[in-house]
């Protein structure tokens, strides 16, 4: 993973853009990875389950160590995150304490037609970071 070149961005909100930050390998496990498919029952939230099916939360793929195997690169990437150095030197960027934090890694399959109401994440939640 490479966080250099870090565009710091003030408008409309405060945040950082990274280009090229991951190798050809890594965006093909993402691009391969299995998400469900089938219809959606899109609510403005990312568990939206009103189909009944179940369907809408299968969107989310979180790399845990029980499916580690299947995303070697994504697993790198995981490791490099959790460095001390690169903790701090996040931590730096966004002026906050991620000392205490860790890493959740999930590949979202947003579809066509999928919205996201405004919303507060969980006080938990100290960043995140989106990879398009």
């Amino acid at each position: 993973m490479n966080l250099e070149n870090i565009l710091k961005h003030t408008s409309p909100f405060q945040h950082w853009e990274l280009n090229d930050c991951l190798n050809e390998e890594t965006l093909n496990e993402i691009s391969y990875a299995k998400i469900a498919n089938g219809e959606r029952a899109y609510d403005g939230t990312r568990a939206a389950d009103h189909t009944g099916s179940g369907l809408d939360g299968k969107l989310r793929l979180f790399v845990t160590k029980n499916n580690a195997n299947f995303f070697p690169n994504l697993s790198k990437t995981i490791n490099y995150l959790q460095r001390k150095n690169v903790v701090q030197n996040i931590s730096e960027i966004l002026n906050k304490n991620l000392s205490k934090s860790f890493v959740r890694l999930e590949i979202i399959g947003d579809k066509k037609g999928f919205w996201l109401k405004p919303h507060k994440d969980i006080s938990e939640k100290l960043m995140t970071m989106i990879l398009w």
